[in-house]
């Protein structure tokens, strides 16, 4: 299901969801990065809070997709400026 993200970082980001999520849930996330495409992600739950979404850490990166992340974020942070 289509999500909203934010404050996306190399460990982790917040998810914009009106859905209760408990904490030490894992799933698989897809995040489309301007420039870089699809990255796909296994993430944990870390908290919630109700009403605007749940925290999650990224887990079992590998090394390529560490870089495609870092890339996508280089590239975001680069259009703020």
């Amino acid at each position: 299901m289509p999500l909203s993200i934010f404050d996306l970082s190399r460990g982790g980001c917040f998810v914009n969801s009106s859905l209760e999520q408990e904490p030490g849930v894992t799933f698989t996330m897809k995040i489309d990065l301007p420039r870089v495409g699809w990255v796909t992600l296994r993430a944990e739950t870390l908290y919630a809070r109700a009403g605007y979404g749940f925290a999650v850490r990224f887990i079992d990166v590998d090394e390529a997709t560490a870089a495609r992340l870092e890339q996508g974020l280089e590239d975001l942070f680069d259009r703020v400026l």
